[in-house]
């Protein structure tokens, strides 16, 4: 068996420990991921002027604030005809309209 004894090196060790450091401080932070949730009706759009529409739904979501991923699902009931299209519009206040 071979044993070799390497002399004490203090600037090499203050190197791996600056080093450490410097890559645990700058690695990023781990993801908040927000939930999203919200009511969905006729009345809501056109900026509270309302669709006519009978129909009701609700979203539930998740949106990760370092991905910007958001991830969506929806249901609806009480629809006049059948859909065809579906988008987001915003951001925009309650009483405003806001694009797409």
């Amino acid at each position: 068996m071979c044993q070799t004894t390497l002399p004490f090196r203090p600037a090499l060790v203050r190197s791996a420990l600056i080093l450490t450091l410097v890559v645990g401080l700058s690695a990023p932070a781990g993801a908040t991921v927000l939930a999203v949730t919200a009511s969905l009706d006729g009345p809501q759009a056109n900026a509270g002027a309302g669709t006519g529409s009978p129909g009701v739904g609700t979203l539930t979501g998740t949106f990760d604030d370092v991905s910007k991923q958001l991830s969506w699902s929806i249901t609806w009931s009480g629809l006049i005809g059948t859909p065809t299209l579906m988008h987001f519009h915003g951001p925009a206040l309650p009483t405003q309209n806001a694009g797409v």
